[in-house]
This record gives structure tokens, C-alpha cells and sequence, in this order.
């Protein structure tokens, strides 16, 4: 029976040795010894550095976990800032915003030149360019005597009366009466002439009325007019023309309607080129 019990034993013995050893649960495999486990736990003095060492390589595994959106974070889309470390010239345009324009200062009357984008100054203009281009007349009131001879060119910015003799142009921003003699083109607000002679254009802002005893020799240009003397030259008027019994003329009358007295001559066209109505359209159709 002692021999039975050894070979027993030593079957035993040789079965132990061929098989591997135990595997180790996952727990046992996990298990961090408690030496470890107080070395990672940090010390206020690591905390405010910003990190811990630990000595066990396990823990380290454990504890390093890749975290790939922080990694994307931290990445920079644009090369050249990843070499360079600056921003490149086309997003550092597009950082400055162009001013429009419309936002450059443009008061007074300066204007921005696209060109090179520069403001233009306005240009000074004086008193006597503003009331020329608004013709602003004044209150002041220049006689002409009967005995009175001027040679030469009239101008004011009030209104003229002219009893005399009057060789050249004259330019009034007011009223312009005349019953001497004008050798000259006129020009005024309105013009009112009575047993008067000119010789030259009358252009009248507004109103104009050529009296008995008026002897005209050029053109006329109006927004009304009352003729009761004699004009030799063309009338254009955009407004109502009269002409009285004694009116004589010897030209084209262009005007939006007129009214002929009984004994009134005309020598010429008459033609309503600015009434409302138009005599052409009337006829379409029929032509």
C-alpha cells in the first residue's frame, strides 16, 4: 500500500507543474496597491502646479485618456499660422472693413472722389455768384435822367428806370422801365416800356408790356406779354400773349394762347406751341 500512496503523489505532483497558472480576475488585475494608490492621489502642492507623478505604470495607463475633441481645439486650420504663428494678409483684410462712401463726411458740400478716395472741397462762392444764380433782387432803385447819356453796360441787383440814353446792355434783377433810348440787349424780372426805343433782345423773367409809342427791333422772350407798340423780330412767350389794337408785329409768335384785338397787324406765324392741347393728336387717324 506504501507504494500505491507515493506513485499517487507523484502523479499528483507532475499534473500541478504541467498546468498553467491561475488567470487573475479582472478585479485582481485592476487592483492598484495602497501605496500606489496614495501616491496618486495629488498634494496640494502638486494641485497648484498642475499635475502629479505617479510611480506605478498602471495607474499611469489608467489614467491617461485621450481625449480627441481637445485635441481638435487646439489644432489651427491654417498651416501658415502653424508655422508662422501669424495671421495671414488675406484674413487680416477682411478683419478691416472699408468705409462706404456714403458714410465720408459730406456737409458743406464736400464730395468723396471714388477715384482715390479723397474728399473734394466745395468751392467758395461768393455773394454775387449766389445772387446771380438766383437772380435775388434788391430794393434799391437807379434812375437814368432824360438828360442822362450812359456808355457802356448797366448792371444792379435792384430795378433801373431809364429816361435817358443807354448804349450797351443792360442787366437788372428787378424791374427795368424804360422810356428813353436803349441800344443794348435787356435782361430783368420784368420789363415794362412806354414811348421807348431799343434796339436789341429783351428777355424778361416774367412779365413784359411793350406800350404805345414803343418802337422794338429784336427779339422777345417772356412768360406773358401786352403789345400795343411795334416789334420787329420774333416773340416767345410761355404763357398768354395780348395784342391790343394798336400793336404791329412783324415776326413769329410762339405762345401757350393769345388774344388779338381788332386792328392788331402781324406779319408772321402764329403758332400755340405751348398749350395744353395738341392740335397733331387730334387728327391721328384721320391722316
Amino acid at each position: 500500500m506504501g507504494f500505491f500512496a507515493d506513485l499517487k503523489q507523484d502523479l499528483s505532483q507532475a499534473v500541478n507543474e504541467l498546468l498553467p497558472e491561475p488567470v487573475q480576475t479582472i478585479e485582481e488585475s485592476v487592483a492598484v496597491p495602497e501605496k500606489d494608490a496614495q501616491e496618486a492621489v495629488p498634494t496640494s502642492e502638486q494641485a497648484a502646479q498642475g499635475g502629479m507623478q505617479v510611480s506605478n505604470p498602471a495607474v499611469q495607463e489608467a489614467m491617461q485618456i485621450p481625449n480627441p475633441a481637445a485635441q481638435e481645439a487646439v489644432q489651427v486650420s491654417n498651416p501658415e499660422a502653424q508655422q508662422t504663428g501669424q495671421i495671414p494678409k488675406q484674413e487680416a483684410q477682411e478683419t478691416v472693413k472699408e468705409s462706404h462712401p456714403e458714410e465720408m463726411p459730406t456737409e458743406a458740400g464736400w464730395m468723396y472722389r471714388e477715384s482715390d478716395g479723397a474728399l473734394d472741397a466745395p468751392e467758395e462762392n461768393t455773394v454775387e455768384q449766389l445772387q446771380e444764380n438766383m437772380r435775388i433782387a434788391t430794393d434799391e432803385l437807379a434812375v437814368i435822367t432824360a438828360g442822362m447819356q450812359v456808355a457802356g453796360d448797366i448792371f444792379t441787383q435792384g430795378s433801373v428806370d431809364i429816361l435817358g440814353i443807354v448804349g450797351g446792355n443792360v442787366d437788372v434783377y428787378g424791374r427795368l422801365n424804360v422810356t428813353g433810348r436803349i441800344q443794348g440787349d435787356c435782361h430783368a424780372a420784368e420789363v415794362y416800356a412806354e414811348n421807348a426805343a431799343i434796339t436789341g433782345n429783351i428777355v424778361s423773367d416774367g412779365d413784359i408790356r411793350i406800350g404805345i409809342g414803343c418802337v422794338i427791333i429784336g427779339n422777345i422772350t417772356a412768360t406773358g406779354a401786352v403789345i400795343a407798340g411795334a416789334i420787329k423780330g420774333d416773340v416767345d412767350v410761355n404763357g398768354p400773349v395780348l395784342l391790343e389794337s394798336t400793336a404791329v408785329v412783324m415776326g413769329n409768335i410762339k405762345s401757350k394762347s393769345v388774344q388779338i384785338d381788332n386792328g392788331a397787324v402781324i406779319e408772321g406765324l402764329c403758332s400755340q406751341c405751348y398749350a395744353d392741347v395738341s392740335p397733331s393728336d387730334l387728327f391721328k387717324g384721320y391722316i
